[in-house]
């Protein structure tokens, strides 16, 4: 196992199921929990009963710079479907762009999370392009002007969408908030 959260371990445990390190590979194990990437041999090396808690290449979703480059993307080729997110730049390859927003006339807020930011760890709201480090990878993007609050508190929601199947068609949804969390298939 090469995850860091006990709660997964515990998990596995108060199912009766073995936890093996991973010099145990010849094990025959059934799940393979990770906090890394996998690589694309590794996951072809996969038996038909085994699976694996990540993908090759979804860290072009999972982190933000990924996300903003392809969102951009498919806003140029679908300029209509694309258009609910903010502008958006990966820095530093997107930072003359950004830089260039600020000679603009009117006073434009950004806000700027850094890529491998998590719980709004680094995650700041500026009026200057001074106060951004050109050389560290981040996402900035537009700041709303009169954001959506719940009793004037910024908030998350986010809407997790997994497909199991296609034929039959099966989803599962959650919509999850920083309170609640609905899930459902």
């Amino acid at each position: 196992m090469a995850c860091c959260s006990q709660v997964i371990e515990d998990c596995a445990l108060e199912r009766g199921w073995k936890i093996i390190d991973d010099e145990e590979t010849t094990y025959p194990w059934n799940v393979y929990w990770t906090d890394t990437s996998v690589s694309t041999e590794r996951v072809m090396a996969l038996a038909p009963f085994q699976k694996i808690n990540h993908f090759p290449g979804m860290s072009t979703l999972s982190r933000k710079a990924g996300l903003a480059r392809n969102l951009t993307r498919m806003r140029a080729a679908f300029p209509k479907e694309f258009g609910f997110f903010p502008d958006t730049w990966t820095l530093p390859a997107d930072y003359q762009d950004f830089k260039n927003q600020f000679s603009r006339k009117g006073t434009k807020t950004f806000i700027v999370k850094p890529d491998h930011g998590c719980q709004g760890k680094g995650i700041y709201l500026t009026r200057s392009w001074e106060a951004i480090d050109p050389a560290e990878p981040q996402v900035a993007q537009r700041y709303l002007r009169k954001p959506l609050l719940i009793d004037g508190y910024k908030f998350d929601l986010r809407i997790y969408i997994l497909v199991l199947s296609c034929d039959p068609l099966r989803i599962y949804m959650c919509v999850s908030s920083a309170h609640h969390s609905v899930c459902q298939a």
